[in-house]
């Protein structure tokens, strides 16, 4: 068993010879196994993407300075248990009724030594009273919202205003989008795009994200450290529901490839060409799924340097498959008959 096990994973022929000695489950085993190994790289991607990315990236189109002035101004919001975000502060609920945002911006800015100064607008700040997460209609009615209260468009959709950097919390979630903060360009594309859920952050006053140091002054950094943590932890459930679903995906993908592998392997392993006699599709199950395992410890391998999860294990199986059906060929049968003339 343990010789088979091994010369399993580089010789087709012991797969193919053998097919009627081993087990269905053996073959199972390489299958499920082989494809669980290669998901490894995808949940450490996963697990290690940060929500606080938009904002700690070097090209953030100066998002931190405007979540920074924004944690300043010490808003009373508080999210409950149920993970609501409860406002208190009026200077938030008037942004609602007026319709006009708390906006973060400064005079005299300088994208470079050669720029001209310009006014720059880091962030602007919604509050949305409703909870678009309610139902389709609450989240229609939440897109509409947007587009005639911040986007500014006309009838036909387009942009009238050049958009800013803008940050809407509603009940249950915010969202932000970010763009270049001294474009005048109305037909400017979000460079960037964030939402983050209340879910992880119950108990948490955002007035609490402006933080001191010991001696009861404003610290820049230690707030710029209550931002990353909070956004962090709104991205967490996303996060996870994220991989499974991408997880989900993948396997589904690769298994649909096993499958194809084998209707590939019994096609051409019963031609009259083959030296293989007797496959039935229910061996070319056993010897596709046999064949997985050491493709998916190279793309595993492959992905571990370059994140191309479903590519890499189907391009390492098609190798494998097309090896074992070239080399599947009886030369002998397929060698032509010389006659000799008379």
């Amino acid at each position: 068993m343990l010789r088979y096990i091994f010369k399993s994973l580089y010789k087709n022929d012991v797969i193919v010879e053998e097919r009627k000695k081993r087990p269905i489950w053996l073959a199972l085993i390489f299958l499920f196994l082989g494809l669980g190994i290669y998901t490894i790289p995808q949940i450490v991607s996963s697990l290690n993407a940060q929500g606080a990315q938009i904002m700690t990236k070097s090209q953030n189109y100066e998002l931190d300075k405007g979540l920074v002035l924004f944690a300043q101004d010490k808003f009373d919001a508080v999210i409950d248990e149920k993970g609501k975000l409860d406002v208190k502060d009026q200077r938030l609920l008037d942004t609602y009724t007026n319709k006009k945002p708390i906006s973060y911006y400064v005079d005299n800015y300088m994208e470079n030594e050669n720029s001209k100064p310009v006014t720059a607008t880091f962030l602007n700040v919604y509050y949305y009273e409703k909870d678009p997460l309610e139902n389709k209609e609450a989240r229609n009615e939440f897109s509409t919202w947007i587009n005639d209260n911040i986007l500014v468009k006309n009838d036909k959709g387009e942009l009238l205003t050049a958009p800013k950097s803008y940050m809407v919390l509603t009940k249950s979630y915010f969202t932000i989008s970010v763009y270049s903060p001294i474009s005048d360009d109305v037909n400017s594309k979000s460079v960037g795009t964030f939402t983050g859920l209340y879910d992880k952050l119950k108990r948490t006053n955002l007035k609490d994200l402006c933080a001191t140091d010991d001696q009861g002054v404003f610290s820049q950094k230690l707030t710029y450290d209550n931002l990353v943590s909070f956004l962090n932890k709104s991205y967490e459930s996303t996060k996870i529901k994220s991989m499974w679903l991408n997880l989900a995906l993948t396997l589904g993908m690769n298994l649909v490839m096993v499958i194809i592998g084998s209707l590939v392997i019994f096609l051409f392993l019963r031609g009259k060409t083959s030296r293989y006699k007797g496959v039935s599709y229910y061996d070319s199950i056993k010897i596709a799924s046999t064949m997985v395992f050491s493709p998916t410890i190279i793309a595993t391998i492959i992905s571990l340097f370059f994140p191309l999860y479903n590519f890499a294990f189907i391009a390492a199986y098609i190798c494998r498959v097309m090896w074992l059906v070239t080399k599947s060929k009886n030369i002998e049968s397929a060698a032509p008959v010389y006659k000799a003339r008379t």
